[in-house]
C-alpha cells in the first residue's frame, strides 16, 4: 500500500495572509525564489510531517478531529526575521540549504498544541519531516529554490524592514505534499 506525505499546519488568513504574501512577492522580485509562492500558502507548522497509508490517514483524521474539538482558538504574535544556510528539508525533498522566515513568538498555548499533536497524533507514525527541537516555528518567506546570493540579498532586504502581527490559531490543517505543490487535504476547526 502506497504511503502519502502530510504536513500539519495552521494557515494564515485574511490580513495576515495578505501581509505575508506581499513580503514573499517582494522577496521573489529581489531573489527570484518562487517556491513559497508556487507551493505553499503562508502557515505555521504545528506537527511533524507524517508518511502514512490510507488506513493510518483515517485514524489520524479521527485523532485530529477529536483533538481540535477540545482546543480553543488563540493568538500568537509574529515578527522579526530569521534564516538558515543549512536547511535539510524533509525525506526526499529537493531543496537548497537556504531559507528566510518571519519569527513566531511561541506562547504556552502554541507550545501545548504542538506537544498534544505530536503526542496524540504523529508519535506512532513514520515521519517524512521532523520539526526542529526545541520547537522553533516560523512563517517561511523563501526556501527550496532560494540561492546563496538570494539568501544574502534577502537578509539585507529584511534587515531594513519591520514586521509584526498577531495570528489567530483557529484550525489544524492536514496538507498533502504532492510533487510540485502542497494541497490542503482537510481542515479541522478549533472550538
Amino acid at each position: 500500500m502506497q504511503k502519502k506525505k502530510f504536513s500539519i499546519v495552521c494557515y494564515l488568513k485574511d490580513d495576515n495572509l495578505k501581509k505575508v504574501r506581499s513580503l514573499q512577492k517582494e522577496l521573489f522580485d529581489l531573489t527570484g525564489s518562487h517556491a513559497c509562492i508556487d507551493a505553499w500558502l503562508p502557515h505555521i507548522t504545528v506537527g511533524d510531517g507524517i508518511h502514512v497509508n490510507d488506513k493510518e490517514l483515517a485514524e489520524i483524521e479521527k485523532s485530529i478531529a477529536d483533538l481540535a474539538s477540545g482546543q480553543n482558538i488563540f493568538q500568537v504574535a509574529i515578527g522579526g526575521f530569521g534564516g538558515l544556510t543549512d536547511r535539510k528539508g524533509g525525506l526526499d525533498e529537493i531543496t537548497t540549504p537556504y531559507v528566510l522566515w518571519i519569527d513566531v513568538n511561541v506562547n504556552e498555548k502554541l507550545q501545548n498544541l504542538v506537544q498534544i499533536i505530536n503526542k496524540q497524533v504523529t508519535l506512532k507514525y513514520d515521519l517524512w519531516y521532523k520539526m526542529p527541537q526545541p520547537y522553533t516555528p516560523h512563517v517561511t518567506l523563501a526556501f527550496r529554490d532560494l540561492t546563496e546570493k538570494g539568501y544574502n540579498e534577502g537578509m539585507e532586504f529584511l534587515s531594513k524592514k519591520e514586521f509584526s502581527d498577531d495570528v489567530k490559531i483557529s484550525h489544524i490543517s492536514l496538507v498533502e505534499k504532492l510533487p510540485d505543490v502542497d494541497v490542503e487535504y482537510r481542515r479541522f476547526n478549533l472550538a
